[in-house]
């Protein structure tokens, strides 16, 4: 089902007043707003929301809310434009440190596993949006395609350089990086999944054991001393 999205609407005059403790604050309030709405949007998702129930989370008012973004469709854009940029962050972070190509992809995975540990609301709604479509997905391409086109084409960039120079593997970089992706999507979005094959379910105690193992499983892949693939 398609939905009209809404820019969200810039703050212009007084914001308005009432509501609980900080409303009166913009700068406060807009990430409480923040903060209160993903974890609604991650537990029912876009249509399930209401805009009341973020406003108690958050302690403001709804006027508050549509002071800041104009919309729920406004705020759930927000949420996931601070979702990927927070994604982001961590990727530019290791590409603009680390120049040779394993150690990369390394701390890439690490950064971004260690996001997702610590905030399990943003795999929720990435699961959640993927399954509805991805249609704020596509807006948020379209007003950010540097995340998009440029940071992970660099990121496949320098795979793709050290496999044509023979510092690795020759495998798609492409897929590399989105197996690497496809693992944190499955082990934590899907982890009462992996109990049932697996009759435990992963658990905090062990998530640094699979992060080792994920990365053990990376290095193979591209590393000239791991096992060649076979046509």
């Amino acid at each position: 089902m398609s939905h009209p999205v809404s820019e969200p609407k810039r703050p212009g005059g007084s914001p308005p007043s009432g509501g609980g403790e900080g409303a009166l604050e913009p700068g406060g309030s807009r990430e409480r707003i923040l903060g209160a709405a993903a974890e609604v949007f991650a537990d029912v998702g876009l249509e399930g929301s209401r805009i009341d129930v973020i406003a108690r989370k958050a302690d403001v008012n709804k006027a508050m809310i549509y002071y800041h973004f104009g919309s729920k469709e406004g705020l759930y854009l927000a949420v996931l434009e601070s979702l990927v940029t927070r994604i982001a962050t961590e990727t530019e972070s290791a590409l603009s440190k680390i120049t040779e190509p394993i150690s990369v992809a390394l701390e890439i995975f690490d950064r971004n596993f260690e996001l997702y540990k610590t905030s399990e609301q943003i795999m929720r709604i990435i699961l959640r949006e993927s399954a509805n479509g991805g249609e704020y997905f596509e807006e948020i391409r379209r007003r950010h395609p540097e995340i998009f086109k440029f940071q992970i084409k660099r990121m496949i960039d320098i795979l793709q350089q050290a496999m044509d120079s023979g510092l690795l593997n020759k495998v798609d970089a492409e897929k590399v990086v989105a197996c690497a992706l496809g693992l944190m999507v499955i082990f934590f979005g899907a982890r009462p999944l992996l109990g049932l094959i697996l009759a435990e379910e992963p658990s905090e105690g062990t998530w640094n054991a699979w992060k080792d193992f994920f990365k053990e499983i990376l290095v193979r892949v591209l590393s000239k001393e791991g096992p060649t693939p076979t046509a």
